[in-house]
């Protein structure tokens, strides 16, 4: 890790780095780093039990100019925990978090059923495939991606990718599981669109994560799809996987944002 997403001083207050910058607004933050902010936020609250889901809900955009964070344990419990957070300066709030933590166990000859997922063996690298709006350097800078051999990258649709990132949520500070998928999670929306960017802009206003174990390795796969409808409201669903197999699902609900 050369740089990550973020910095921090006096404390508590996070200045986003280039590579934290979002793909509509110079002056805004992609969604995924700031997610894996907060996972990190969360879990460092409860660290005996696992974090299984954290739902986003993107009040405001996020600015490049820097914030707070502060989270809090809103019910704890033998099996069942949760937690909320929030991002904001002395003027708004731009995003707040649910986040759900399940204590974990060791139970023998679970069943489980026989997922076929996407090979990484028969994967090509190739450039994150979302058109930015500005010039500046962002979120696609930071991270590497990969694409089924045979897919149909350019014009989206439904689509799998893989992605690793190539900073840290942190200097120096070594990421969770769950913070390094949380930037993926939140490509679904501009991966798999389903026209031009010049003529729409899916704007996600949440994000839910659900994962049933920690992701292994650097390397995460999603493969999502998204329904948009005539009443300029849209959806996107995301499976979620490692090279080992299934980890989750996330999904968005979209603003389309007709433009002419």
């Amino acid at each position: 890790m050369t740089t990550s997403y973020f910095t921090r001083s006096d404390g508590d207050w996070f200045r986003p780095t280039e590579y934290a910058r979002g793909p509509w607004d110079e002056a805004s933050c992609h969604a995924g780093p700031v997610t894996a902010l907060l996972v990190r936020a969360i879990e460092q609250l409860v660290e005996d039990k696992q974090l299984v889901r954290i739902t986003v809900e993107l009040l405001r955009p996020v600015p490049m100019s820097g914030f707070s964070v502060r989270a809090l344990v809103a019910r704890t419990g033998r099996s069942v925990s949760r937690t909320n957070a929030e991002v904001y300066d002395d003027e708004a709030v731009f995003a707040q978090a649910v986040g759900v933590h399940i204590r974990t166990e060791h139970l023998e000859d679970v069943p489980t059923p026989q997922v076929e997922l996407p090979n990484f063996g028969d994967t090509v690298a190739g450039p994150f495939n979302v058109d930015t709006l500005h010039d500046a350097i962002w979120f696609a800078d930071g991270v590497e991606c990969r694409f089924p051999s045979d897919a149909d990258v350019e014009n989206g649709g439904p689509l799998t990718i893989w992605m690793r990132n190539r900073v840290a949520t942190l200097p120096g500070e070594a990421s969770s599981p769950f913070e390094k998928l949380a930037p993926l999670a939140d490509c679904a929306n501009g991966v798999s669109r389903n026209g031009k960017l010049g003529s729409f802009s899916p704007l996600n206003v949440d994000l839910t994560m659900s994962l049933v174990r920690p992701p292994i390795g650097d390397w995460f796969g999603s493969q999502s799809i998204s329904h948009w409808q005539p009443n300029g409201i849209g959806q996107t669903d995301a499976e979620l996987f490692d090279q080992h197999g299934r980890v989750g699902r996330a999904m968005q609900s979209l603003v389309l944002g007709g433009r002419s």
